[in-house]
């Protein structure tokens, strides 16, 4: 059993580093081969979805649109509809421009 490094995670998460926090820090696998970033526009707003990791099944996501704004409720439920069919168990973190927020959904 792998002990949790508490400063290495939290520093992670502090810098927005999701790729390093979930693969470095908690050890889940990288995202899996042949899933790429995808694209796609969404109520006029162009979503971009990045897997950045995986464990189980679990596939977690830095979502992000063109504005760079977190979208609102209605439009991250649009874009969990969009995922799901693909991928029934999954994290989606909606990032702003500057990876200074974060909504986990």
């Amino acid at each position: 059993m792998t002990t949790l490094n508490v400063t290495q995670t939290r520093e992670k998460l502090q810098s927005f580093d999701l790729r390093g926090l979930f693969v470095n820090a908690l050890g889940w696998n990288r995202s899996p081969r042949g899933l790429a970033a995808t694209t796609w526009d969404e109520q006029g707003i162009s979503v971009t979805r990045t897997p950045i990791a995986e464990l189980s099944g679990v596939v977690v996501f830095e979502v992000t649109t063109a504005s760079g704004e977190i979208p609102d409720e209605a439009l991250r439920r649009t874009i969990y509809e969009a995922i799901v069919p693909y991928h029934h168990e999954h994290l989606l973190v909606f990032l702003n421009a500057t990876r200074s927020s974060s909504l986990w959904y």
